[in-house]
C-alpha cells in the first residue's frame, strides 16, 4: 500500500485544489461528468458523450416522457432501434416501431437490443413492442455513482441519461482542523480558520495548518485506511492512501456489486464492481446482474425453459408463451395458451384428423371434437376381373370378396353376362353371337379364339328352307322326291299339296 502525505507548507486551499480532481466516479459509471462554471454537466451515466447528455431510450407509449427541447432529431437519438426519433415543437418523440419482427416482445427480458436497465432507463415491453420508461428528472443515482464531497450530485434527466447538478451540502472535508470547507454553486472552496484558533496540537496558523504537535497522537483527527494523522516538524497534516487502494477483505461486502476503496482525498468510497454478482435468487427465469454498481436480477428472455415450463420474459416462469407450447387432448383438439396457462380446444371443422380405421379414405374433424371418416381406400365391384377387391378392416387391406352379383368381367369373349358370385370369383354366363339362329349363314357361332361370332353352326341345324348346316354351310332340301317345301314352315308337304 502506498500512501502519499499532503503537503502543509503551502495553503490549504491550494492543496484542496490539488486533490478534489483526483476523485472519480466508478469505472463502470462511464466517463466522470465534468463540472461547468455554469453547472452544467456532460458525460454522465449515459455516456453521450454530449453535454447535458440525452436519454438513451423511449418511454412506454414511444413519447418522451421529458419532452426536453431538441434542436433536430439526431439531438434526440435514444440508441433504441426500435423507436422512430423525432424532434418537434413539444420537444423529442420517440415513436414504437410496430412492423419489425425483432422489436416484438413478450416480456422486458426478450429486448435484449437494448440498453440494459439502470437507474435513470429501464427495458419495457409495451402491447408486445420494446421500449424503454426513463426516471423522473432529478431522480437520484446510487450512492456508488457519486463522487463524495464535491458538491455536486449526480440525477436522472428525464430522458434516460444523467446530469451533474450543484449541490451545497456535499461539502469537502480535507481531514484537517484548521481549514474551512463550503460549497459555492456547485465549486468546492477552502480557506484557513483565523490565526490563533485552538486545535487538537496547539494552535492554528495563518495557513491553515495545527502547529504544536510533538506526535501525529497530538492531531487528533479521523484515522481510518484512507487516512491517517500525521506530525511533521510540529505541523499537523494527513498522509491519505493513492485512489484506487482497494480496502482489505474484511472491510468488504460480497455480492453487492461494489468494492470499497480509498478515494485518493482520505475518503472511503463504493466504486462499482460489476463483477460482484449478488446471490443467486432461487428463480429460474432470472439470471444475477449488477448495474453500475447497483445488483438485480434480470429477466431471461421469453421461452427460455425452467421448472415449469417456459419463462414469460418478464421474471416468471409459466406453463406457456403460445399456443405451440400446449400439447393437444387427443384427436380433433388442440392446445391453447390463455393467461401463459395451457387449455384445451375443439379443432376447427375440415381439420385433417385420423378415426383409426382403414375402410375409410378420407377423415376431418367436425367441430365438436369428433373424427369422422368417408369414402372407400378400396377398388371394390369396379367391373373388372377381380372380385376380391372389397376393403378387409381385419386385414388392413382390400382383400375382401365383392358383393355378389356386381359387375366384372372374366375375360371371355364367349360369355354375355359377368358377375361376381359374392366368393370372389366372376363368372360369365349367355352368349354374345346369334349362334344357329334359323337363317341362311351357318357361321354365326361363337369363336373365343378370334373374339367373333365367326366359328361353324353345329351341323344339321336348320338355316331355313327345308335346309340344314353342314361345315358352316346352309345345304341342299332336305325334302324327299315327290316333296316341296312350304318355306314359311319350314315343312316338306306333298308336291301336290298346298302349304297352309
Amino acid at each position: 500500500m502506498t500512501r502519499r502525505r499532503l503537503a502543509l507548507s503551502v495553503p490549504v486551499l491550494v492543496h484542496l485544489a490539488c486533490f478534489a480532481p483526483e476523485k472519480s466516479l466508478p469505472e463502470a459509471q462511464g466517463p466522470a461528468t465534468e463540472s461547468s462554471e455554469d453547472g452544467s454537466a456532460s458525460g454522465g451515466q449515459s455516456d453521450s458523450g454530449s453535454e447535458n447528455s440525452t436519454g438513451l431510450g423511449t418511454s412506454a407509449h414511444g413519447s418522451d416522457t421529458g419532452a426536453a427541447p431538441c434542436d433536430d432529431e439526431a439531438s434526440c437519438d435514444d440508441h433504441n432501434p426500435c423507436t422512430v426519433d423525432g424532434c418537434g415543437a413539444d420537444g423529442c418523440s420517440h415513436a414504437p416501431v410496430t412492423d419489425d419482427p425483432a422489436c416484438s416482445c413478450t416480456g422486458p427480458g426478450d429486448c435484449t437490443q437494448l440498453p440494459p436497465d439502470d437507474t435513470c432507463r429501464s427495458r419495457s415491453c409495451d402491447d408486445g413492442v420494446c421500449g424503454q420508461h426513463f426516471a423522473d428528472a432529478g431522480t437520484r443515482l446510487p450512492d456508488v455513482a457519486q463522487r463524495p464531497e464535491d458538491c455536486r450530485v449526480l440525477v436522472c434527466d428525464g430522458r434516460g441519461g444523467s446530469e451533474s447538478v450543484a449541490d451545497d451540502d456535499d461539502v469537502p472535508d480535507d481531514g484537517l482542523e484548521c481549514t474551512l470547507e463550503r460549497c459555492e454553486d456547485g465549486a468546492p472552496s477552502s480557506m484557513p480558520a483565523d490565526a490563533g484558533t485552538r486545535c487538537a496540537a496547539g494552535s492554528c496558523n495563518d495557513a491553515g495548518a495545527c502547529t504544536g504537535c510533538s506526535n501525529a497522537d497530538d492531531c487528533g483527527g479521523e484515522q481510518d485506511f484512507c487516512q491517517t494523522p500525521s506530525c511533521t516538524d510540529a505541523v499537523c497534516g494527513v498522509v491519505v492512501t493513492d485512489g484506487g487502494t482497494a480496502l482489505p477483505d474484511g472491510e468488504q461486502t460480497t455480492g453487492d456489486c461494489q468494492r470499497r476503496e480509498c478515494d485518493g482525498g482520505g475518503n472511503i468510497v463504493a466504486v462499482a464492481a460489476n463483477t460482484d454478482l449478488p446471490p443467486d435468487d432461487d428463480n429460474d427465469c432470472t439470471e444475477e446482474a449488477c448495474h453500475d454498481g447497483v445488483a438485480a436480477h434480470d429477466p431471461l428472455p421469453a421461452d427460455t425453459a425452467c421448472g415449469q415450463g417456459v419463462c414469460d420474459g418478464d421474471g416468471g416462469c409459466v406453463e406457456c408463451n403460445d399456443d405451440a407450447q400446449c400439447p393437444a387432448a387427443g384427436v380433433c383438439t388442440v392446445g391453447v395458451c390463455i393467461d401463459h396457462a395451457c387449455s384445451v380446444a375443439f379443432a376447427d371443422p375440415g381439420a385433417s384428423c385420423d378415426d383409426g380405421l382403414f375402410c375409410t379414405a378420407s377423415d376431418s374433424c367436425n367441430g365438436a371434437g369428433a373424427c369422422l371418416g368417408g369414402g372407400n381406400p378400396c377398388p371394390g365391384a369396379d367391373g373388372d376381373g377381380d372380385c376380391s377387391e372389397g376393403c378387409n378392416e381385419a386385414a388392413d387391406a382390400c382383400t375382401a370378396n365383392d358383393v355378389a352379383g356386381s359387375a366384372c368381367n372374366d375375360g371371355l369373349f364367349c360369355t354375355a353376362s359377368d358377375s361376381c358370385n359374392g366368393a370372389g370369383a366372376c363368372v360369365g354366363s349367355g352368349n354374345p353371337c346369334p349362334g344357329a339362329d334359323g337363317d341362311g349363314d351357318c357361321s354365326e357361332s361363337c369363336n373365343e379364339a378370334a373374339d367373333a361370332c365367326s366359328a361353324n353352326d353345329p351341323g344339321g341345324t336348320d338355316c331355313g328352307a327345308c335346309r340344314m348346316c353342314s361345315n358352316g354351310v346352309c345345304g341342299a332340301s332336305f325334302c324327299d322326291v315327290g316333296e316341296k317345301c312350304c318355306a314359311g314352315d319350314d315343312e316338306c308337304i306333298p308336291t301336290n299339296a298346298s302349304c297352309p
